[in-house]
């Protein structure tokens, strides 16, 4: 979105925490982000959940969200 229409970070952050609120549930894909960190604070001070695959791999990703959902 930044390269369509340009705005500074905080604006991007602000609009991300928007769309975080109304989630049940954030997938945190293994890997350093400042701004993801951010956002999985933002939704751990909100109470919703965070899954935390162990790797970026696919089917690891698959196999937490499957796994949150079947518990």
């Amino acid at each position: 979105w930044h390269l369509v229409s340009p705005k500074p970070y905080a604006t991007w952050l602000a609009y991300d925490r928007h769309l975080l609120a109304r989630c049940d549930v954030v997938l945190r894909v293994p890997g350093y982000s400042h701004g993801a960190n951010q956002e999985c604070t933002f939704a751990d001070e909100r109470g919703i959940p965070v899954i935390r695959p162990r790797s970026t791999e696919p089917a690891d990703c698959v196999a937490a969200v499957t796994h949150f959902f079947s518990n």
